[in-house]
């Protein structure tokens, strides 16, 4: 992550939002040049990682969302992934749609907020299908979040 921001909190938040590297502006370039090395000296082989909250887990070398409940499972699309995938990194979470959107489709995207809404209902129709207790809930006017059914 490449940013002006550097305060302590922005950088722990980056790197729970699962940034490799978080590097404040002004940088020198050598510590840049070193983090590229770092980056293209890893194995190709990406580590195994496991997303779960409530019954469900998102499995990455997949792309599938599982309900632990009922065994169900079902493929996402890539961009149904990569929406699942900030749910369940940040679970309870209120995320606002400008930050949904920018994650999927990215900064400089076309995309608008219906491309979200869209892709909101596709996921929920298959938590709903895997019978798992997680609902996304509409916050209106300021976004999503992915909470447990209580």
């Amino acid at each position: 992550m490449l940013t002006a921001r550097g305060d302590l909190d922005d950088r722990l938040r980056g790197l729970r939002a699962g940034a490799d590297y978080y590097l404040p502006k002004p940088f020198q370039m050598a510590e840049l040049i070193e983090i590229l090395r770092v980056i293209t000296r890893r194995k190709s082989e990406a580590p195994v990682m496991r997303l779960t909250f409530g019954d469900a887990e998102l499995l990455p070398a997949e792309a599938k969302l599982v309900c632990e409940k009922t065994g169900q499972s079902v493929r996402l699309g890539a961009k149904e992934y990569q929406l699942m995938e900030v749910f369940f990194r940040n679970p309870a979470q209120i995320l606002p749609k400008e930050r949904l959107t920018e994650r999927v489709w990215g900064y400089d995207s076309e995309a608008e907020y219906n491309n979200l809404e869209v892709y909101v209902s596709f996921l929920r129709k298959k938590l709903a299908f895997v019978g798992s207790g997680l609902k996304i809930r509409a916050s209106r006017g300021i976004g999503y979040s992915l909470e447990e059914e209580v």
